[in-house]
């Protein structure tokens, strides 16, 4: 998986040595990395100044599936972020909204 935005390459790969998903942000106007780890990432997409990282959320004491969605800056930081009830099928992102959608649900961010 990977998305370019804001002279910014974020890619998704897997590490042998562990068990969750390592996402980069590469600004290669300035030729700076940061990493961050997520675990269960199903989707990543951006527009404008942003990206946003789709994952299942696991907490051990929920009783249903959760995902969240993070909006993120193009360093990884988070900006804000929303959980929900509806399994991620498909998502879609421009420079004011998000959309994700089961079979289903629309869910409009």
């Amino acid at each position: 998986m990977w998305t370019f935005f804001n002279d910014t390459i974020v890619f998704a790969y897997r590490k042998p040595e562990r068990n969750d998903m390592c996402i980069t942000f590469w600004n290669t106007k300035i030729n700076e990395k940061s990493v961050k780890y997520t675990k269960s990432l199903l989707h990543i997409k951006s527009s404008g100044d942003y990206c946003v990282l789709v994952s299942k959320y696991s907490e051990p004491n929920l009783v249903k599936d959760t995902w969240m969605i993070q909006l993120c800056n193009a360093i990884g930081c988070p900006v804000e972020s929303k959980t929900f009830c509806v399994e991620p099928k498909y998502v879609a992102m421009n420079q004011t909204h998000v959309i994700v959608a089961s079979e289903d649900v629309v869910y409009f961010w």
